[in-house]
């Protein structure tokens, strides 16, 4: 399946967005309470987010 250059570059800042936002929720879940949760979103967040910079460091990196 290949993807042309704007579904790359949507899904590479759906990536980072998304796993910002979860880097966040487990942030707030750590405070009110909820370590194992927060944590879990947290890590979660945090592979979301690299996964969505490395896209980011691969799209500037093709060639087209």
């Amino acid at each position: 399946m290949a993807l042309s250059s704007k579904q790359f570059e949507a899904l590479t800042w759906v990536l980072i967005g998304s796993g910002l936002l979860l880097l966040c929720l487990g942030y707030f879940a750590r405070r009110s309470g909820a370590a194992w949760l927060g944590l879990g979103l947290a890590a979660a967040g945090a592979a979301d987010a690299a996964a969505g910079l490395a896209l980011l460091w691969w799209r500037s990196r093709r060639p087209d």
